[in-house]
């Protein structure tokens, strides 16, 4: 028996998703009333801002122990990765906006520290198309807007190339469902432009498989840090 760092409990993380739903289902739920209340009225360009982001994806990397394999939970890992974002915004009133974000899928390596094949064992590469809904809740004055906000995130998972000794090809489960939560700020240079800085925790998991045998759960769980400008359709 393994004397060190416990997993963490399946009741725990479960625990944890539902109150960070939770959060978000109230912010979508008022997102939804408002876009109601204004269902009446055209949709009108004006209201739409685009903005484009260096973003940084910092995998929180923890997976269940595969015995077989000696390795020990919380030791595969995804690699941290320089990437970009893109976002379109919609203001549905002066202090709520719905946001659909996609980031720039990248080839992340991925290795196990420790396994029966020693350390920091190379097993391939993966890539990860997030893809988020958001609403927003601003704060502020018309020049400096602080916001906070949540919604939904899918991602899908590509380009699998993992493999093991002694395991062959390795299956990832190609798709995650799970809550995100934001907070940051635009900066207005002018009636157009603006400066974008944002922050949020995505909620991602996965699961490794061979020939159809299910081997670990790995959750994903990244931070997402962004950073760069935006372009105001309307005045």
């Amino acid at each position: 028996m393994r004397l060190g760092k416990q997993p963490r409990s399946l009741i725990q993380i479960k625990e944890g998703s539902v109150n960070s739903l939770n959060k978000t289902l109230w912010l979508a739920t008022a997102a939804a009333t408002a876009l109601a209340s204004n269902s009446a009225q055209a949709f009108d360009p004006a209201n739409l801002t685009m903005r484009a982001r260096a973003a940084y994806l910092e995998p929180v990397n923890q997976n269940d122990a595969i015995a077989a394999f000696a390795v020990p939970s919380d030791s595969i890992n995804v690699q941290k990765k320089m990437t970009a974002d893109i976002d379109l915004e919609y203001a549905a009133s002066d202090a709520l906006g719905i946001e659909l974000q996609v980031l720039i899928p990248q080839r992340h390596r991925v290795t196990a520290t420790q396994s029966l094949q020693g350390n920091n064992l190379d097993l391939g590469t993966i890539s990860l198309l997030p893809l988020s809904l958001t609403a927003k809740y601003y704060l502020g004055s018309e020049t400096f807007r602080p916001y906070v906000g949540g919604g939904f995130n899918y991602t899908a998972f590509t380009d699998n190339t993992l493999s093991a000794p002694g395991a062959g090809s390795l299956d990832v489960r190609r798709s995650s469902f799970g809550g995100v939560l934001q907070a940051g700020f635009d900066y207005r240079l002018n009636e157009r432009w603006l400066v974008s800085v944002d922050a949020r925790k995505v909620w991602m998991d996965t699961s490794i498989s061979s020939a159809g045998t299910r081997l670990t759960s790995m959750t994903i769980d990244p931070w997402i840090w962004g950073a760069g400008v935006g372009y105001r359709f309307g005045q």
